[in-house]
């Protein structure tokens, strides 16, 4: 299912990077903390109910991450854990499905960050753009 995210993510743009990609023998969480500050929007698939996904979602949002950079996936009929259900998450039966809500979504959330980046005043416009 990776494949149809980064191809969702190519197709508006973005590039997916999972920690697993990185090399060498670092300590992940130092890698997950440095690509979660690094990216634009993280993507969390809750299927098959993998502790360090949630665990992962949960350090998301205690570093800063808000709801508008967060986008939640799940297979129909993921068992969603109590403290993640209230969340908005898109469901998908298959691959292209999978693909076609990660372009889809993200293509909406980039439009709202750079809609808020437009309305913001000139003076947070220019750090955002030199940071």
């Amino acid at each position: 299912m990776y494949e149809a995210i980064r191809t969702g993510c190519l197709q508006v743009g973005l590039r997916a990077v999972r920690v697993d990609e990185v090399n060498g023998a670092g300590i992940i969480m130092r890698d997950v903390d440095r690509l979660m500050g690094e990216a634009e929007f993280l993507i969390f698939d809750l299927s098959r109910e993998r502790p360090n996904v949630y665990y992962e979602l949960g350090y998301a949002h205690g570093i800063g991450n808000s709801a508008q950079n967060i986008l939640l996936l799940a297979r129909e009929g993921t068992l969603i854990h109590f403290d993640v259900a209230p969340l908005r998450i898109h469901f998908y039966q298959s691959a292209a499905q999978l693909r076609a809500h990660v372009a889809a979504q993200l293509a909406a959330m980039k439009g709202l960050i750079e809609a808020a980046t437009i309305r913001a005043p000139w003076w947070k416009r220019l750090l955002r753009t030199s940071a």
